[in-house]
């Protein structure tokens, strides 16, 4: 929608208050043309950077914008990266708009002039204490109490909004956090690490060992697991990864690998030219990933893993659907 812009925007026959409102009541009637389930957030800078130098909203715009995210269960999110952090007399301009966003960016000012950005949300803002700034208050006061009852009620159905859509779904060439988003929804690996990202936890392999110098490893796998499409899991179906990831952006991972013994299905033995002392941390990395997917050419359409979720379907543009694995092996 056009932003709150009252010098070029603003009607001859309109006051500042009537132009406020009807700058506002183009989002509701956006987000009714396209449907309150399909919008997750609304976007703006608090004061405008990019018309005049240093442009406010007139009148109760913000006020009116809070309302009509509260009446959909629309996200508010304002954009001070350039306005923000004790350059308009507050410490955040929104304070002056008397209104609390749900998620906040911020930079200039905020380091003193180290570059750095941050992002403020609401769930964190609920653990701060001590010295509160005005805004900090009205996040916790008025602005959670304005949002009460607003929360909607559990469908079964999880809706998270990605930075992009992605690239690549093929483990082998997944690189950006969009991407990730789908493989490790689907995919799994010999090893992940534990909740603090402290320390290796089993998860396809349920040990693991390397001679003195790291050349060779042996992995004892998980057994009783198959693929999302009924493909067993086991040593072959990890050779068969390996030789798919090799020409990948996460070869470089296998780049001195010798040898992949899977002669025995339920024990995989990895050779390398050289001490890998990072292998069992690099494996993070490498996900499991069906035989028949890889034989057929189709990861780059779909996923097929062992993870807690299945592949459902990718509308380009819109949507990749997941749903629940009902043969997963772990706890979901």
């Amino acid at each position: 929608i056009d932003p709150c812009y009252a010098y070029r925007l603003r009607r001859e026959d309109e006051s500042n208050a009537d132009y406020a409102a009807r700058a506002a009541q183009a989002l509701e009637d956006r987000i009714v043309e396209i449907g309150p389930d399909r919008v997750m957030a609304f976007v703006a800078e608090t004061v405008v950077g990019a018309t005049l130098g240093a442009v406010p909203a007139v009148g109760d715009y913000f006020k009116r914008i809070r309302a009509i995210c509260d009446r959909y269960g629309v996200l508010l999110i304002l954009d001070e990266v350039m306005c923000g952090m004790g350059r308009t007399g507050t410490l955040h301009a929104c304070e002056q708009e008397g209104v609390a966003p749900d998620l906040m960016a911020l930079a200039k000012g905020l380091g003193g002039g180290v570059p750095i950005g941050a992002l403020l949300a609401l769930p964190a803002l609920r653990t701060l204490g001590g010295n509160q700034t005005d805004v900090l208050r009205s996040l916790l006061g008025e602005g959670t109490k304005a949002r009460t009852g607003q929360v909607s009620k559990r469908s079964g159905t999880l809706q998270v909004a990605n930075l992009a859509e992605p690239n690549f779904i093929d483990p082998a060439y997944a690189l950006e956090v969009e991407e990730f988003a789908v493989v490790r929804s689907v995919y799994d690996g010999l090893l992940q690490w534990n909740t603090t990202e402290s320390q290796l936890v089993p998860a396809l392999a349920e040990s693991w060992t390397s001679n003195s110098d790291a050349t060779e490893w042996t992995f004892k796998l998980r057994p009783n697991v198959t693929f999302q499409d009924g493909t067993p899991f086991n040593s072959s179906a990890m050779k068969t990864t390996f030789t798919h990831y090799l020409p990948g952006s996460w070869g470089f991972l296998l780049g001195t690998m010798t040898n992949v013994d899977d002669s025995d299905p339920l024990v995989l033995k990895v050779s390398f030219s050289a001490p890998n002392p990072d292998f069992g941390r690099n494996l993070t990395f490498i996900k499991a990933m069906s035989p028949l997917l890889i034989q057929q050419k189709a990861a780059a359409k779909r996923a097929v893993g062992t993870g807690a979720f299945q592949w459902g379907e990718w509308a380009h543009g819109e949507k990749i659907t997941l749903t629940a694995s009902s043969s997963y092996w772990g706890s979901p």
